[in-house]
């Protein structure tokens, strides 16, 4: 999933994935209206670490927020076997 929030699907896209699946995320953070770019809505923007804790079944391979070139937090987590 990329470049894309609409949080009521978080459960839904966990479900989805078989045991051992793996669900890669990357979407626009808060920290991105300093930038000037990107999206404008609250809807469409993620607050700090909300990716990071919106899949709670899964297990986190990796996340990260960055801000440059553009504020994204970006997640790999794994559903368990």
């Amino acid at each position: 999933m990329t470049r894309y929030l609409q949080r009521n699907l978080f459960v839904a896209l966990a479900d989805a994935l078989s045991p051992g699946g793996v669900l890669i995320y990357e979407t626009f953070t808060t920290a991105q209206l300093a930038l000037g770019s990107g999206p404008r809505s609250p809807n469409h923007l993620l607050k700090p670490d909300e990716l990071r804790d919106a899949f709670p079944s899964l297990r986190i391979e990796f996340y990260e927020e960055v801000v440059e070139p553009e504020a994204v937090g970006r997640l790999v987590a794994r559903r368990p076997r």
